[in-house]
């Protein structure tokens, strides 16, 4: 009788060793998995911002109506984008620059007198520095983050968007 009492306490100690095995694993699974989401999500959340970023100076530069129409000059905390266009019959201007650490965007009549402080926050970034020639316009964006994005916009008559 005792061999039958022995063998039943064995198989289930054995029984309790294989879920505790098999329950460490899971967690270990678990665990890993939560990880590499973070990871992942950290990563797409750096992109989004580089990408917001890139489409959004891409498609103000695209709204310009020619090469003429864009123009660079200083203002907030640093360079600053200027896209020229008439609105019934008035000049007006759009401007993109960096203050504060945001991309602003004011857009008023031409030679308004406005602050840096006047524009809407578009993006954290820590700072925008532009050069222009006659069909390119070089950008280079330190985000939020320190990462720097350098890419090429091709104005009015061109097209499209060289990354480097």
């Amino acid at each position: 009788m005792r061999n039958g009492k022995t063998k039943k306490s064995i198989s289930g100690a054995a029984a309790l060793v294989l879920l505790g095995i098999f329950a460490v694993g899971i967690l270990g699974v678990l665990l890993t998995g939560a990880v590499v989401y973070k990871d992942l999500s950290e990563r797409s959340a750096l992109a989004y911002d580089s990408r917001t970023c890139v489409q959004y100076l891409s498609s103000k530069v695209r709204q310009a109506s020619s090469s003429a129409a864009v123009q660079l000059s200083d203002f907030g905390d640093g360079d600053s984008l200027l896209i020229y266009e008439m609105v019934h019959g008035e000049p007006y201007q759009t401007q993109v620059y960096c203050y504060d650490g945001w991309l602003m965007e004011l857009f008023t009549a031409a030679d308004s007198g406005m602050e840096p402080e006047a524009g809407e926050k578009i993006l954290p970034v820590q700072t925008l520095s532009l050069a222009q020639t006659e069909t390119l316009l070089q950008v280079e964006v330190v985000d939020a983050n320190g990462l720097e994005n350098t890419f090429q916009l091709t104005l009015r008559g061109g097209g499209g968007i060289h990354e480097e």
